[in-house]
């Protein structure tokens, strides 16, 4: 396992959520002095009470320039604290590589706008079909400090690894056997004060490739093609649209040209071509790192999608209802809703993130009935769709969903797909999408009732 010391070091974790104190958590069991700095309180689990210090309610400059390393939770946005303590010194890393620095794992690590939880999921569970030590996580769900110190560390272990452009910004240690770059589409502008800013940090994951590893990446996507070529790297390309690539759909199967093998369409249990798209990335990296026809096809054949991502929640006098929370930018819900059949009523909406609505247009004109817009963007999306699509309003979920019930008749949908992030009216995604599935659930009852 590498060595790396840092007993006695004094290291201040910025950010007290999940990534933040499993990170604290680590460097304490390793010998550091250990802080936690965070805006708002913080709770600290049984495992860290009385270990690790917490100053809340700003992050002063002394404490910053006093440390030896400052640890970023993914979240943190760039501060000019921690760019002078920078300045006199004090080296800042994130949580990620924080963790490359202990770990010798076989990794496989995937970014993208779109499709990255998705894609790491099913990657994750084929591997799990190759190897009892199997690590899946990173920015979706399990940080990945929780490996440091564990057989997930080890070198026969491997690791499914999603990473945001946040923790892109930070990384320096990674070398991957495989990297993917799904897609690239505006996001993030609420923190990038340009669309090119946040693309050179997702082309970061190409610098965290092995000298023998390879980059899978998407022939769909133009500007993914401009850059990976211009990365220099060995690339594996996949193409759901017909364009020449290594792995592609033909006809009702994929095909993986290279390693003479297909796997049929049908078994794939998840809606629309994106997802289609993730399939084939998800497998091919696998390919890449090992994996036989048969593991491909359990785990695929059983692989059902995750959590708040189009996830059906209810049904009520013919109408299906669909939470699709996790699709927080445009580029996703045109993604999920450009694969989906049927007509709808959308939840749409929360706090805004720099990319104009009006592109979504041509994408809800042949299906959608009606939007219902909630949050503080609503005045935007019904600027920018008002004209073009029924729109009504609501303060709250549960009225959002009533709304759209009454749009849409028997056999036809209600979808919370809402192109923001949630933070204006929700503690994260998972919390709106929960809401949503409470609220129908409710509203089922409460018409079996009457």
């Amino acid at each position: 396992m590498p060595v790396y010391n840092i007993k006695d070091k004094k290291i201040l974790v910025l950010g007290g959520a999940l990534s933040g104190l499993s990170a604290a958590l680590k460097a304490y069991e390793a010998g550091a002095h250990v802080t936690v700095n965070d805006l708002k309180e913080i709770t600290l689990p049984d495992n860290l009470k009385d270990k690790v210090n917490i100053v809340c309610g700003s992050h002063p400059q002394e404490l910053l320039d006093s440390q030896d390393i400052i640890i970023l939770s993914p979240g943190v946005p760039p501060l000019d604290v921690v760019k002078n303590a920078q300045k006199k010194g004090v080296e800042v890393i994130g949580e990620v590589e924080f963790t490359l620095r202990f770990t010798d794992a076989k990794i496989a690590a995937i970014t993208g706008t779109n499709g990255k939880s998705t894609t790491v999921s099913l990657l994750g569970d084929i591997l799990n079909c190759m190897a009892p030590n199997v690590f899946t996580g990173g920015n979706l769900g399990t940080p990945f400090s929780q490996t440091i110190g564990t057989d997930l560390a080890k070198a026969d272990a491997l690791v499914s690894l999603e990473l945001s452009s946040f923790q892109l910004e930070t990384i320096t240690s990674l070398k991957a056997d495989v990297v993917a770059l799904l897609n690239l589409q505006e996001d993030h502008l609420d923190r990038y004060a340009t669309f090119d800013e946040y693309v050179e940090a997702k082309l970061r994951i190409f610098k965290g490739l092995s000298d023998h590893g390879v980059a899978v990446v998407n022939a769909d996507d133009d500007l993914v093609m401009k850059y990976a070529r211009e990365s220099g790297v060995k690339l594996t390309t996949f193409s759901v649209e017909g364009r020449p690539a290594d792995f592609y759909r033909q006809g009702e199967k994929l095909v993986f040209g290279p390693y003479d093998f297909h796997l049929p369409v049908n078994i794939i249990n998840l809606p629309g071509r994106h997802n289609q798209a993730n399939v084939l990335a998800a497998v091919g990296c696998a390919l890449h790192m090992g994996a036989k026809s048969s593991e491909i096809m359990k785990a695929v054949s059983e692989f059902r999608g995750l959590e708040h991502r189009m996830q059906f929640s209810g049904e009520l006098s013919g109408v299906k209802f669909y939470n699709d929370s996790k699709a927080t930018n445009i580029g996703s819900v045109a993604g999920s809703l450009g694969g989906f059949e049927g007509r709808y009523a959308l939840i749409l909406g929360g706090r805004h993130k720099g990319t104009p609505y009006t592109s979504l247009k041509d994408v809800l004109l042949p299906n959608c009935r009606l939007i219902v817009a909630i949050g503080e963007s609503a005045d935007l999306i019904e600027n920018d769709l008002g004209a073009c699509i029924p729109l009504k309003r609501s303060k709250t979920m549960a009225q959002a969903i009533k709304i759209a019930f009454e749009a849409v008749k028997s056999g036809e949908n209600v979808i919370l797909s809402p192109a923001c992030s949630s933070y204006d009216m929700f503690k994260n995604y998972v919390e709106r999408g929960n809401t949503f599935m409470d609220c129908v659930k409710d509203l089922i009852n409460q018409n079996r009732i009457q």
